[in-house]
């Protein structure tokens, strides 16, 4: 990637290991954001991404 890019973005339904969290922000090397299961979770919930809103009494 050095040299090639400014940002790497790399997603996954599953999670990442400590191993890969620390080599995305290594000093030195582009950033890679990573995206995980449930942080993909959440940016579909916030832009409403294949959800129906769905409202629910309470009793």
């Amino acid at each position: 990637m050095l040299g090639r890019a400014e940002k790497a973005i790399i997603m996954t339904t599953g999670t990442f290991t400590k191993e890969a969290e620390k080599e995305a922000s290594r000093d030195g090397a582009p950033p890679i954001e990573l995206v995980d299961g449930n942080k993909l979770v959440l940016m579909f919930e916030k832009v409403e991404l294949g959800l129906k809103p769905k409202t629910q009494k309470l009793i």
